[in-house]
């Protein structure tokens, strides 16, 4: 549900220029995305480690936090990297397509 979340505050942002409310409403899904996202994944990760015996916590919460902080590295650059080739609103918007696309795979996870 965080992805399709962050899918609609990118579309929020492609639409920016409408007005500061469109700017207002990105930030606020932007937050309550990373909110959830952050909560639920790691309870999924708890769940998924006792159905599966896959061996010691830490180790599963180390990887998701190297995985998330590789994101946050990754991320803005691809971001950064898409807004100057193109345009500002084609970054934010490959994102938002990318979270609609991976969406249907996090939610088929068992």
């Amino acid at each position: 549900s965080s992805l399709l979340i962050m899918a609609g505050s990118s579309a929020f942002f492609a639409l920016r220029g409408l007005g500061i409310w469109a700017f207002y409403v990105c930030v606020a899904l932007l937050g309550v995305a990373l909110g959830v996202q952050k909560s639920s994944s790691q309870s999924l990760l708890a769940d998924l480690m006792d159905r599966h015996e896959l061996g010691e916590y830490s180790m599963v919460y180390a990887l998701s936090d190297v995985a998330d902080s590789l994101g946050l590295i990754v991320g803005p650059i691809v971001g950064l990297w898409l807004g100057q080739i193109f345009s500002h609103s084609v970054g934010v918007v490959a994102i938002g397509a990318l979270c609609l696309l991976l969406a249907p795979v996090v939610l088929r996870i068992e």
